[in-house]
């Protein structure tokens, strides 16, 4: 399997030369693409064993979460890591998708940075220490209600997890023998009683309260 690097960030001198470094001191060809460019890709021209790497100071939070939500089948096997993480980035939002291998802060360490390509490329997760500390804090404030404390259904129940499994409408709905509309019905109760607005915060949240 061909191993390449897109860096997915806007074609300016630092993103030139950061696919530069990387394609120097690494085996991986680099290429630099604009956001609007990449979006309008077609997701089978995306080659397996690919390693995404978003800009974080090219994309809003929001836009990067709905990129990730939307992900067709085809990326499972599509390497994703972000980089200019900043301090106030929601990294525990990021950090429990299955999509993301990496996390890289600004201003890390040249060799920091391709040590982590390269581990990501032998599949592993790979997180600097000061993010994963502040993720372990975060997770350790936050201590789990019960899950019948938001008065969630057996049904309700299932059906979140099977979104915290990274399930799609249609693999719940044909997982439960469900219909979609049905499904989707859910899923609309499900965010009303846990106070979620979208699929990944809710991901999130099953990952906190369901082990309990």
């Amino acid at each position: 399997m061909a191993k390449e690097v897109v860096v997915i960030g806007k074609e300016n001198l630092q993103n030139s030369l950061l696919a530069s470094y990387i394609e120097t001191h690494t085996t991986y060809p680099t290429t630099v693409t604009e956001p609007e460019s990449f979006i309008s890709v077609n997701p089978d021209e995306i080659q397996d064993g690919t390693l995404l790497l978003i800009d974080c100071n090219s994309w809003t939070e929001e836009r990067i979460i709905s990129f990730l939500e939307n992900l067709p089948d085809k990326a499972e096997s599509t390497h994703i890591a972000l980089f200019n993480v900043s301090e106030s980035c929601d990294t525990e939002n990021f950090a429990q998708h299955t999509a993301i291998k990496g996390l890289f802060p600004e201003n890390i360490a040249h060799e920091q940075f391709i040590s982590g390509i390269k581990s990501i490329f032998d599949g592993e997760l790979w997180l600097s220490r000061k993010l994963l500390s502040k993720l372990l804090i975060n997770t350790r404030k936050n201590t789990p209600a019960r899950i019948e404390d938001f008065g969630l259904t057996r049904r309700e129940t299932e059906i979140i997890k099977l979104i915290a499994e990274g399930s799609r409408n249609n693999d719940i709905a044909n997982s439960l023998c469900l219909s979609e509309h049905t499904v989707k019905t859910h899923i609309y109760h499900i965010y009303k009683k846990i106070n979620v607005d979208n699929r990944m915060q809710a991901a999130n949240w099953a990952n906190r309260h369901l082990r309990h």
